[in-house]
């Protein structure tokens, strides 16, 4: 069996302002701190978002769910990622 190994590219950029990125990145930037207001984290009280830009300027974005049973919650990553 031949499998052929995927590689995944990764950039990531420090900036104390919005406007340093583009107008599609800001777009995304403020969409995934919107959408932070609607995760359901009732026990640690932290609200986390994630947004992906897409080749194809696209932009994905999921949030966290908690749940009692912590195992149980998924995490904004894994969330944006499916």
């Amino acid at each position: 069996m031949n499998k052929k190994a995927e590689t995944f590219q990764f950039e990531y950029y420090k900036s104390s302002t919005v406007t340093d990125f583009t107008e599609l990145e800001q777009e995304l930037i403020k969409d995934t701190i919107k959408k932070a207001k609607n995760a359901y984290a009732p026990y640690s009280n932290f609200n986390v978002s994630a947004g992906l830009l897409l080749i194809e300027k696209t932009i994905l974005s999921a949030i966290n769910v908690e749940n009692t049973s912590y195992q149980i919650g998924t995490c904004t990553e894994r969330n944006v990622l499916s």
